[in-house]
């Protein structure tokens, strides 16, 4: 139960919700991204991870490892 508990946090980390909610509205109402091409809205959900996950978790990784204070 502990493991199931751990892995559900992992996944719904407030971190990747904004990625989650883009995904979502990709597949519910692609006709809003009409003018997009595939790649494109690979990379934008990419560029979205990136800066709203991958930054701040490794801002706060460095800070941790640094020792800042």
């Amino acid at each position: 139960m502990v493991i199931l508990a751990k892995i559900i946090s992992y996944v719904f980390h407030p971190l990747f919700i904004p990625t989650y909610i883009f995904f979502f509205l990709m597949q519910q109402v692609p006709y809003e991204f009409a003018g997009i091409t595939a790649w494109q809205l690979k990379m934008r959900l990419f560029g979205l991870f990136w800066l709203t996950a991958f930054f701040p978790a490794f801002a706060v990784f460095l800070l941790w490892r640094l020792k800042f204070h």
